[in-house]
């Protein structure tokens, strides 16, 4: 975690479902500091969407 505080380096994305909670926030500032700016972004999808999407990428039994 140490390397993503070296200078030149401002931006960090990371995905996961959970890092939108703020109890996430700990995390973020051990890895780049406790200046950190958070934005947290929730994607949503109809579950219409979210069904295709999974189709096009599970495969077999994965998607049951």
């Amino acid at each position: 975690m140490g390397e993503l505080r070296r200078p030149g380096r401002r931006r960090l994305i990371y995905t996961n479902t959970l890092s939108v909670l703020p109890e996430a926030t700990g995390m973020f500032e051990r890895a780049m500091g406790a200046c950190v700016g958070i934005v947290r972004v929730l994607l949503t999808a109809s579950d219409a969407s979210a069904r295709e999407r999974l189709v096009g990428r599970e495969l077999g039994s994965e998607l049951e």
